[in-house]
C-alpha cells in the first residue's frame, strides 16, 4: 500500500450511480428445432436502441446424451465447444471475430490463460482439465439411464473480441453463429471405444446477455455521440487456429510455412501444440496434447526468429523446465500482470508434471518487433525438429494470435475493419 493512500484521510466518498441495472436478457435462434450435425445455429440480438455487454454474455446449452455409460464413457474437458466446428460473431452483418474448431482454439489459449482459480470457475462450461474422469458433475444420470447435461460457456473463453473489449454496445445489430461439427466423437473418452456410440441431442442453445441501463446524465452522453455518427473503435486480439494435419512420417524434421499476412495482421503470439492419435476417437481424450520427442521448435517471422536461442529439449530425458517456464509467462505478458509471487512472477494454472501430462504447449512471445521495417507481407514459418522420426497420425497446431480494430459507426450501422 501506497503511503499517500494511507495518509490521505480527507479523501471523499464517492459511490457510482452512472448504472442503473442490470439484467440478463436470453436471445434464441431464429429456428429452434433442428440443431442436428452441420446445422448452422444463428441467434440474433435485433433490439439496437438498448446497451448491451457482450464481453458478460454466455451460451446456454441443454441436452441429452443417448448411448452414455456414466462409469465407462465421459464428456472430455471442453468437450462442449467439440460440439461445433465454427463459432462466429458479426456487427450489422460484418464478421469481425471467429472461432475455427473453438474446442481446439479456446483449450490452447485457455490452458496458458487459466489460473488455478480460473479452472474452478469454469467448472460450469465443462472445463475439467486434470483428471481421468472429467466432467462427472455435469451430465445428470436418472434411473431409467436418461442422461442430461446443462451447461453455462462465457463468450470470453471463445472469442478474443469478447474478453479483451469490455464496453457496452451502442445502437448496433449482433449476431452469434454457431455451426454443429458433423459428429461427436471428440466431445467423449470412453474405455468402450470398440463399442461406444454416445450421441447428444442438444435440446435448447440460448445466447444470455447482460443489459445495461444508464442513469439520465450517462444515457444523455450516450445519445450524442450516437446523433453525431461519431465512430466507436474496437480494439482487441484473434485468435486464429491453423493445422499441420499430418507430419511426415520416416523423418524427425519439417518446415511448415503457415501463412503469409499483412503487415496489419502481425503475430503478437503464438501457441504450438501436438497431438497424436486423438482426432475422433473415442479411446483418446482430444483434450491433451503430447509431448513428441520434440528437441527444437523455432518461429521465423521473415527472417526474425523465435526464441533466439535452440529450445534443446527432451522430455524423454526430463529437460523441458524451459518449455513451462515460457508457457508460464504468458498471463504476466499477455494481460500486463503487475502482481506477482514471492519471486515476482505470475502464478500459472498448473504444475510442471500436469503441464507435461496434459498440455505440453509451446509458448512463442513475439510481441516485440522491430516495427519500422516496412515490407509487404509477412512470412510465418516454423522449423521443428524431433529426436525420432514423427509417430503417424500427427498433427501440429499453431494459434496465431494478433492485433485487430474495428470501428463503427452506431447511427448510420457502418462496420469497417482497420486491421
Amino acid at each position: 500500500m501506497s503511503v499517500n493512500n494511507i495518509l490521505n484521510i480527507n479523501e471523499d466518498v464517492y459511490f457510482d450511480s452512472r448504472l442503473v441495472k442490470k439484467e440478463i436478457h436470453s436471445h434464441y435462434p431464429y429456428l429452434t428445432t433442428s440443431y442436428n450435425y452441420n446445422d448452422e445455429i444463428r441467434i440474433p440480438v435485433q433490439q439496437q436502441d438498448n446497451y448491451t455487454l457482450p464481453s458478460e454474455s454466455f451460451i446456454y446449452i441443454e441436452g441429452v446424451i443417448s448411448g452414455f455409460t456414466p462409469t465407462k464413457t465421459w464428456i472430455d474437458n471442453n468437450g462442449f465447444l467439440f460440439l461445433f466446428s465454427e463459432i462466429r460473431y458479426e456487427l450489422c452483418g460484418i464478421e469481425i471475430d471467429a472461432s475455427k474448431r473453438p474446442g481446439v482454439t479456446s483449450l490452447m489459449k485457455n490452458y496458458v490463460s487459466f489460473d488455478s482459480q480460473a479452472h474452478d470457475l469454469n467448472e460450469i462450461s465443462g472445463w475439467h482439465p486434470f483428471t481421468d474422469t472429467p466432467n462427472a458433475d455435469i451430465v445428470h444420470t436418472t434411473a431409467n439411464s436418461n442422461s442430461s447435461f446443462n451447461v453455462c460457456i462465457p463468450l470470453n473463453k471463445i472469442i478474443g473480441f469478447a474478453e479483451d473489449y469490455r464496453k457496452i454496445l451502442v445502437n448496433v445489430k449482433q449476431e452469434l453463429i454457431l455451426r454443429r461439427a458433423n459428429n461427436d466423437k471428440n466431445v467423449f473418452y470412453s474405455k468402450e471405444a470398440a463399442t461406444a456410440a454416445p450421441k447428444i441431442d442438444i435440446k435448447k442453445v440460448v445466447w444470455k446477455m447482460p443489459y445495461i441501463t444508464l442513469a439520465d446524465m450517462e444515457k444523455y452522453k450516450i445519445l450524442q455521440h450516437v446523433q453525431h455518427n461519431s465512430p466507436i473503435t474496437m480494439a482487441f486480439r484473434n485468435w486464429d487456429l491453423y493445422e499441420h494435419p499430418s507430419l511426415p512420417t520416416g523423418t524427425s524434421s519439417e518446415i511448415w510455412l503457415i501463412k503469409s499476412s499483412t503487415l496489419l495482421e502481425r503475430p503478437r503470439f503464438l501457441i504450438f501444440g501436438f497431438q497424436t492419435g486423438k482426432k475422433e476417437k473415442y479411446d483418446s481424450f482430444a483434450s491433451r496434447f503430447d509431448t513428441m520427442s520434440l528437441k527444437k521448435l523455432n518461429v521465423y517471422l521473415n527472417q526474425q526468429k523465435w526464441p533466439y536461442d535452440d529450445l534443446n529439449v527432451s522430455f524423454t530425458d526430463g529437460k523441458f523446465t524451459i518449455l513451462y517456464d515460457m508457457m508460464s509467462k504468458f498471463r504476466e505478458v499477455y494481460y500486463d500482470h503487475q502482481e506477482g509471487n514471492a519471486i515476482g512472477g505470475v502464478s500459472p494454472g498448473m504444475s510442471l508434471s500436469k503441464f507435461k501430462k496434459y498440455a505440453p504447449l509451446i509458448f512463442i512471445d513475439c510481441s516485440k518487433q522491430n516495427e519500422t521495417l516496412k515490407t509487404g507481407t509477412i512470412e510465418v514459418k516454423v522449423e521443428i525438429e524431433s529426436s525420432e522420426s514423427f509417430p503417424a497420425d500427427t498433427s501440429l497446431f499453431c494459434l496465431i494470435i494478433h492485433d485487430r480494430i474495428v470501428t463503427y459507426y452506431p447511427l448510420s450501422n457502418e462496420v469497417k475493419i482497420i486491421m
